[in-house]
């Protein structure tokens, strides 16, 4: 199906979808937002993370980051202070954009604070559950 699809209806519909979104009445009452960052051929979530970053906003931006223990790897939820912030990051072994720093950063999930996580994908199975790419740190 996605092959079907030209590159223009996939981004005219990425946009269509990040509307429905930013229309949503659930993500405007969120004050703490968790977003992944999107990868090639998942909806995208610029629009939305954007959305986020605005200057004045009472909301908050966060993005899931692995970080690599002894024994096994945790997610964080770390906190995009602004625009700049994101151009800053890098992409990691798994070509996801992170930052470099996350010591120094808020942390929604060790302070318990997300209202609502937005999650891109390429499939779902009946039950909701994001069909990944085989590691499973995101899913």
């Amino acid at each position: 199906l996605l092959n079907s699809l030209s590159k223009e209806d996939i981004i005219q519909r990425g946009q269509r979808i990040q509307q429905l979104v930013l229309n949503n009445e659930t993500y405007q009452q969120s004050k703490n937002i968790a977003v992944f960052i999107s990868l090639a051929n998942e909806v995208p979530t610029d629009i939305i993370i954007r959305d986020l970053l605005q200057p004045n906003t009472q909301r908050k931006c966060f993005i899931p980051v692995i970080v690599n223990n002894v024994n096994n790897s945790i997610i964080k939820m770390v906190r995009v202070e602004n625009l700049e912030d994101l151009e800053t990051f890098t992409k990691n072994k798994f070509g996801i954009f992170e930052p470099l720093d996350i010591n120094n950063r808020e942390d929604a999930i060790k302070s318990k604070s997300l209202d609502l996580i937005i999650v891109p994908g390429l499939c779902f199975d009946l039950f909701g559950g994001r069909c990944g790419r085989g590691k499973g740190y995101y899913d």
